[in-house]
């Protein structure tokens, strides 16, 4: 007939502990040990994300904010049996070059912004880009019924006959020369 056999505390916690880490092993309590991550998730310059799932398990996603991009790493944040860690290698979000398209036009220089962009125009053009040519007549620098031709950070003046100079301002002398013969006067 068959009898169990009796032991002392020590060798019921020995047995008890051999028993639990055997079924760790074999994941058979694994669920009821998980724990849920503790203290405030990492945070990751020029991203954002909703409240992280502190669940173990779970996984919470970033995402760059505007006017940055995803250079390097992994944006999925996981809990991981009270651990925090990344799905891969930490991300790194970075400013997006606005330059890179090269928006800027006529020899103007992009200095890159935060989701924006600035040219500085050479002498003649304005605008955002530098696209836009400056009209150097729009002064009506020419005088004396003179044509005023538009060029770049300039303008060039066609005089009427009579007429002379940058602006066609001076009145040709046309006695100069003396034109007038056999005694003629000129005025």
């Amino acid at each position: 007939h068959f009898r169990p056999r009796e032991f002392d505390m020590g060798t019921r916690l020995t047995l008890w502990a051999c028993a639990v880490l055997a079924a760790n092993i074999f994941g058979l309590f694994q669920s009821s040990l998980a724990q849920n991550c503790t203290g405030a998730a990492p945070v990751i310059a020029n991203a954002s994300s909703p409240a992280a799932n502190t669940t173990d398990g779970a996984a919470t996603t970033f995402t760059c904010n505007e006017g940055y991009e995803l250079t390097s790493g992994n944006l999925t944040l996981l809990c991981d049996n009270g651990t925090w860690s990344w799905d891969g290698v930490e991300p790194v979000c970075s400013d997006i070059d606005d330059c890179g398209s090269s928006p800027c036009k006529n020899g103007a220089t992009c200095t890159d912004q935060v989701n924006d962009y600035m040219c500085t125009c050479v002498p003649g053009y304005s605008d955002k880009n530098c696209s836009t040519d400056i009209d150097d007549c729009s002064t009506n620098p020419c005088e004396n019924g003179a044509t005023c031709n538009d060029e770049v950070n300039d303008y060039n003046c066609t005089c009427v006959p009579g007429y002379s100079d940058k602006n066609c301002s001076t009145d040709i002398d046309d006695c100069s020369t003396n034109p007038c013969q056999n005694g003629g006067t000129c005025a």
